[in-house]
């Protein structure tokens, strides 16, 4: 098992409960987004705060922002 380089933010452990809960995947997730794999890896770890993207998990995995 290899060590994440970064870490997840508040709003990214959300997110990774939420797929887990609803039995998705980041990678299905990413389809319903439109987005690349790496944008979501991205904003769930603070690197990128698209609020776009952001705004469309809130509503598809219906979780508070």
């Amino acid at each position: 098992m290899t060590k994440r380089k970064r870490q997840l933010t508040e709003y990214g452990i959300k997110v990774k409960m939420a797929l887990l809960q609803k039995g998705m995947s980041q990678r299905q997730l990413c389809k319903e987004l439109g987005c690349h794999e790496v944008r979501l890896s991205e904003l769930l770890c603070g690197v990128n705060n698209n609020a776009n993207i952001r705004n469309k998990i809130t509503k598809i995995l219906e979780i508070d922002d």
